[in-house]
């Protein structure tokens, strides 16, 4: 009795795309993971603003002076943390499709935009250089692998 070969997702990626996908899997987890913990974080400032005893019981067991409670700076600081969830969100649903092998397709590529827009977005507030710049990488990157599907349609209509 035979065993038969699982099939790729994509039957025209090479055998050593087995490697991306398998880092693509962890970064899935690993992107979960952040999107939780940004959440938690959310939430753990809502209940920490909304409580005046629970910043009483801190502000006694704290070693160091806590600034008086300002629902502006907490204001900014999830209007900061909505694109980081977002970009983190948005990456972990390219990598999924990565770990499917599903790379060049419309839907992925789409992703790799809405992902790096997010990611430049998050770099915008409060600044930061390098997430900028990791971000317009991806948005560009996001274009070529557009035109590499592009060319690839194009190659295989001549065929």
């Amino acid at each position: 009795m035979s065993e038969t070969p699982e099939i790729p997702a994509n039957p025209a990626l090479s055998p050593g795309f087995d490697k991306a996908r398998r880092l693509s899997k962890i970064l899935v987890f690993v992107l979960g993971l952040g999107i939780v913990f940004i959440i938690i974080a959310m939430i753990g400032v809502a209940i920490y603003g909304a409580s005046p005893d629970l910043q009483a019981l801190i502000a006694e067991h704290s070693r160091r002076t806590i600034p008086p409670f300002s629902w502006g700076k907490y204001a900014l600081l999830f209007l900061a943390a909505v694109p980081c969830l977002l970009a983190l969100l948005y990456a972990r649903r390219l990598f999924a499709r990565f770990a499917e092998g599903d790379v060049f397709s419309l839907g992925t590529i789409a992703l790799m935009r809405t992902a790096a827009l997010w990611i430049v977005l998050a770099g915008v507030m409060p600044p930061d250089p390098f997430t900028l710049v990791i971000g317009m990488a991806a948005y560009v990157a996001a274009y070529v692998m557009a035109e590499a599907r592009r060319l690839a349609d194009d190659s295989a209509s001549i065929v």
